[in-house]
């Protein structure tokens, strides 16, 4: 009976605690759009066992189901597990959805890729987030494969070699840091985004 009352009381709470982890040197937290965030959302950070404050947070980027966050000072030194308490969102009132809209911070979800008829395709994401000069290019490799010598092109001539990609993992560059070759010009995008790699390349149609 008692467990079920807690539970219950779990259930109501209008709060939800997201894992904090750190991935390639940047902070992250298990919540993103879905859960209401938003660039620029405060987060009250907590001691991940006693739920004791453990400083604050501030989302830099979000995605879907996750965002990239900066801790304040407190929340950084603090060594043990910690969460992110993020409010949840209220229930609509009024029955007529809002009319879709494209957000700024986050591109609309491209189509598939598509291969270039040199070698076999990649399996894999590319989206934009950020605005003006903090957009950001993020490239998913979403195969059952590593990625190995990748290259990622703009319809601009720039590009930018990120390496290898394991598989299921993503690489986010700004979109500043991609440049013309210096050592001779690099093979326009075209239209949209190219990752070429080791294994294959693939033309990702997405809108700077």
């Amino acid at each position: 009976m008692t467990a079920l009352l807690v539970l219950l009381v779990l259930s109501q709470s209008p709060n939800t605690d997201a894992e904090i982890f750190v991935d390639r040197g940047e902070t992250y937290i298990r919540a993103g759009l879905v859960n209401g965030l938003d660039v620029g959302t405060p987060l009250e950070v907590l001691d991940a066992k006693s739920r004791q404050p453990a400083g604050s947070a501030l989302v830099m980027e979000v995605w879907e189901s996750l965002s990239r966050v900066s801790l304040d000072s407190k929340a950084a030194a603090h060594a043990p597990l910690k969460v992110a308490r993020v409010l949840r969102r209220p229930e609509a009132v009024s029955p007529e959805p809002a009319p879709a809209a494209a957000r700024p911070d986050l591109a609309p979800t491209p189509a598939r890729p598509q291969p270039l008829g040199q070698g076999p395709g990649l399996d894999g994401h590319v989206a934009i987030t950020g605005v003006d000069k903090a957009r950001r290019v993020i490239i998913q490799n979403r195969s059952n494969r590593d990625w190995h010598n990748c290259d990622v092109r703009l319809p601009n001539g720039k590009h930018y070699w990120i390496g290898d990609l394991d598989e299921g993992d993503d690489e986010g560059v700004m979109l500043f840091r991609f440049d013309h070759d210096r050592n001779g010009p690099v093979q326009p995008a075209g239209e949209g985004i190219v990752v070429v790699c080791r294994e294959g390349a693939a033309r990702f149609p997405i809108s700077l």
